[in-house]
């Protein structure tokens, strides 16, 4: 039993003996890249050598060090770098030389690496300098009503980032638009590896005309660098038409792209008074939101219930599917039509109508009973509930042997003990490195929020001074803490060229006026203002809030 034990205890200590061992290591993740790729350059090196803490790389000739970090764990420094070629071919990274406590030099190998050649990808930027870019830009500048138009803010850039850009979209206005979508990472932008930043929204415009988008702005903040940089885009021009009027089928509700739609039950052998569960699925790459139920009817011996409705958006198919509860009334075959939807089709300028198929199912005699139903899944419930406690009742054989050995629970308990410490360690370095600006901003824009809250319930019971009250607080206190300039006790026109000399968007600044002139002129005044204008510049206040605070986070 001995033996065992001991073995056991070298078997958890072979790592830290080979960790002794290894003094100081260079390694990359891959020899063999693309041209424009990148690698990792791993560099290793225990307490033991000289100035281990403040380890720089020589430069090395042919590549380029994009970004580093550095971490020091169980008594060893580790570096590491992203590096990219100039060019392609065969590279050598050269040996480095380091020295332990003794003077003595420790050189490390030189490493091969090969550079494979690959084909340029070029992309069509607007030029801020020669290393970013940003741009925005849409699918078509041709739509239809309702039709799916995708706008693009993209950002690129060859510098390292302190962090992720920040950013401001337009509007919106005359579009209904869905939730964005952001992506990151590394591309290769004609020849050069460039970090790409993508901002990508589903907009349906609702008019017919000419649309113009607003421009976009990107904020960014180098590495080493305490200056922030603002790049704005270009405004994008979208001419839209209105569906035609020939031809539109009965059922038609508006929606405009390429859809199907499907039906099915979950069961087609029943008895009078069961529940079937009907799903109709509509899929296609258009506005879903607005899609409708399919009106369909149904024989007078089968009562529908309420519908309810679940939607799945994605970036290029999203579904809608609209489940309901039929009860048969009488036994028999019973029939569920076809159900057609249309949809207007901008690629062949045409209305379409597209149908499921029907559907048969039966009712047999007898009449269906709840209660017995429900215990017959509570049985099949609690058999597959105690199934693994069957399965696992073998480890009460062991459970006295691990219990009485001594060895084994003092190893548990230092590895508990080891397990905690860390816990409470990563706890503190959280708590002192954590970013307390950071933190005020939450704490303030929180206070933001609870006066918005505090104006929604003013408008509730139509409280006209405290709801503008609050509205001027919240729209105040969110500013000042992204500013941190003291708005509550200025003007509006003060707060205007405080605005204006941050760069603001000058809509946004508009929209910000308009608000605070309203909430001065009904706050002290005894005017009755209108519910239905309370309610707009609640809305328009709650979203400038949300569309500032993606802007300066």
């Amino acid at each position: 039993m001995l033996k065992k034990s001991i073995f056991l205890l070298f078997i958890l200590l072979i790592p830290f003996l080979l960790f002794a061992n290894e003094i100081f290591n260079i390694s990359l993740d891959k020899r063999e890249i693309f041209e424009g790729e990148n690698i990792k350059l791993s560099v290793e090196l225990s307490e033991s050598i000289k100035d281990s803490d403040i380890f720089q790389l020589p430069k090395i000739e042919d590549f380029l060090v994009l970004s580093k970090r550095n971490y020091r764990k169980n008594g060893q420094y580790t570096y590491e770098y992203i590096i990219t070629p100039k060019t392609s071919g065969f590279f050598t990274i050269p040996s480095v030389t380091v020295y332990d406590a003794d003077q003595k030099e420790v050189v490390s190998s030189p490493i091969e690496v090969h550079v494979l050649k690959t084909q340029k990808v070029q992309a069509n930027y607007t030029m801020s300098d020669e290393n970013t870019f940003v741009k925005a830009y849409v699918d078509t500048e041709v739509a239809y009503v309702n039709q799916q138009v995708y706008y693009t803010l993209e950002f690129a850039t060859r510098y390292d980032l302190h962090s992720n850009p920040s950013y401001i979209l337009p509007m919106f206005k005359d579009f209904w638009k869905n939730k964005s979508n952001v992506k990151s990472g590394y591309e290769l932008i004609g020849g050069e590896n460039y970090f790409t930043f993508k901002v990508t929204t589903q907009l349906y415009p609702m008019r017919d005309g000419n649309i113009i988008i607003d421009s976009s702005l990107v904020e960014v903040k180098y590495l080493n660098n305490k200056n922030k940089y603002t790049f704005k885009t270009n405004p994008i021009k979208i001419k839209v038409f209105s569906l035609p009027q020939k031809n539109i089928p009965e059922n038609f509700t508006g929606a405009v792209g390429k859809y199907y739609i499907t039906s099915s039950i979950n069961k087609i052998n029943v008895k009078v008074n069961e529940p079937v569960n009907l799903t109709i699925h509509i899929k296609g790459n258009g506005n879903i939101n607005s899609i409708t139920e399919p009106v369909f009817e149904l024989s007078s011996d089968i009562k529908k219930y309420a519908t309810f409705v679940n939607i799945d958006t994605d970036e290029v198919i999203s579904s809608k599917k609209f489940r309901c509860i039929l009860i048969p009334l009488i036994s028999g075959k019973k029939n569920i039509p076809e159900i057609t939807f249309s949809y207007f089709d901008p690629d062949f300028k045409s209305y379409v109508v597209t149908k499921s198929s029907p559907i048969v199912f039966n009712v047999n005699p007898g009449v269906y009973d709840r209660k017995q139903d429900n215990k017959n899944n509570n049985a099949d419930i609690i058999q597959e509930t105690f199934k693994p406690v069957k399965d696992n009742i073998k480890i009460k054989q062991y459970k006295r042997y691990l219990v009485k050995n001594k060895l084994f629970m003092l190893i548990l308990f230092l590895f508990a003990m080891f397990a905690i410490c860390s816990f409470i360690y990563r706890i503190i370095i959280i708590y002192i490195e954590r970013d307390h600006e950071k933190m005020q901003k939450i704490k303030a824009y929180k206070k933001s929020v609870q006066y918005l809250n505090a104006s929604y319930e003013n408008l509730c019971k139509e409280e006209q001074v405290n709801f503008y009250t609050n509205l001027d607080f919240a729209l105040k206190t969110f500013l000042q803490s992204k500013t941190s300039v003291g708005y509550m006790n200025m003007s509006k026109r003060e707060i205007e060229i405080n605005l204006n000399e941050i760069d603001m968007d000058p809509e946004l600044i508009k929209e910000i006026s308009g608000i605070l002139k309203e909430c001065e002129t009904f706050k002290f005044k005894s005017v009755k203002a209108d519910v239905l204008e309370m309610n707009k510049y609640y809305y328009k206040t709650k979203y400038i809030i949300k569309e500032l605070r993606k802007y300066y986070e």
